[in-house]
């Protein structure tokens, strides 16, 4: 059976995980690193994954007021197993945060008669809430990892409050005052209107764009409340963090947590299954330089990592339930274009 160029990418890319998740247990230790996982009580385990499923609850809950906003109540008791099949199939293929957004668009067009490109644009809003919290944790990571954690506390505090208030101006500036189209403007000034898929589907992205900018500009109180669930979403994933470090014995600082923060979401960027052996071997890196020891760094991303394959674990568990194959189907059929929109 002749594999297809994706399959091989996708088998090519696990298999250079693998390998590199074998080398840094090499280095870490293997017994080393177990000897520190073993030290969590059954309870902390069950606490951490309790986190998890709650931080998934609230990005759930966050993605249901957007489709709201657009005049689609779907329950959260059908929404949270078909956002679960969602993030399984994300989590397996490269690029851990995104990939399972077509599965679900084809449920919701299947279910809710929900049209895709409405589909599309509220998991874009999502990312762009959960992309803007995580780009400035993100940068305020590099930074303090750049000038060696010399921060003091005011100065600290002083440029949390500048940036925000730099984003926030530019932000409403260009929502109420520039009134170009950032998908014309800038596929015309770098040429991508001539690629064969943006060619094809511009309009569907201007659609997209539109309504995203309507949302934005014409929905205040709902952009408050996405932004306080997104808020939230990362305050529970902090939360996680520091009871990995206590239930190892250890405490762990803010700047820690921030930097193990930043490490764990640029890893996510590579394309290798749900960052298999990158997240290891980055926060086996910083580990090393906070005085943790690699050992406890692998520790903790396998922790982490077991929680979530248990929501991983139960999302592909419902995926035949929900009609993987009829979306297999009709997408390898490459049946009527027209019913993608």
């Amino acid at each position: 059976m002749k594999l297809s160029k994706k399959t091989l990418l996708l088998i090519g890319s696990g298999i250079l995980g693998i390998f590199l998740l074998l080398i840094v247990l090499k280095i870490a230790g293997l017994g080393e690193t177990f000897r520190i996982i073993f030290k969590i009580r059954l309870i902390d385990f069950l606490t951490i994954v309790f986190l998890t499923f709650l931080q998934f609850f609230l990005s759930v809950v966050l993605i249901k007021i957007i489709l709201c906003s657009f005049g689609y109540n779907i329950p959260l008791f059908d929404l949270f197993p078909q956002r679960a099949a969602m993030f399984a199939i994300s989590y397996l293929t490269p690029f851990a945060s995104i990939g399972g957004e077509p599965f679900i668009a084809f449920l919701f067009k299947k279910k809710y008669k929900i049209p895709y490109k409405i589909t599309f644009s509220s998991f874009l809003i999502e990312f762009v809430f959960r992309l803007t919290i995580t780009t400035f944790l993100i940068g305020l990571g590099i930074l303090i990892l750049a000038t060696g954690f010399s921060f003091p506390a005011q100065i600290l505090i002083s440029f949390i409050i500048i940036f925000f208030l730099i984003v926030g101006f530019l932000s409403f500036f260009y929502l109420y005052f520039f009134k170009k189209s950032i998908l014309k403007t800038w596929f015309g000034h770098l040429k991508l209107e001539q690629i064969g898929f943006i060619k094809n589907n511009l309009e569907h992205l201007k659609y997209i764009e539109e309504k995203i900018g309507d949302f934005l500009k014409n929905k205040f109180s709902i952009l408050i409340l996405s932004l306080f669930f997104s808020f939230l979403i990362i305050f529970t994933i902090f939360w996680r963090y520091k009871l990995i470090f206590l239930a190892f014995g250890l405490q762990p600082s803010f700047i820690d947590l921030l930097l193990i923060f930043t490490v764990e979401n640029l890893a996510t960027f590579t394309p290798i299954p749900s960052a298999l052996g990158i997240t290891e071997s980055a926060q086996a890196i910083l580990f090393s330089l906070l005085n943790f020891g690699i050992p406890v760094g692998v520790a903790f991303v396998l922790v982490g990592r077991a929680a979530t394959l248990l929501l991983v674990f139960y999302g592909l568990l419902i995926l035949p339930y929900l009609g993987i194959k009829e979306f297999n189907n009709l997408f390898s059929k490459n049946s009527n274009k027209e019913e993608l929109y």
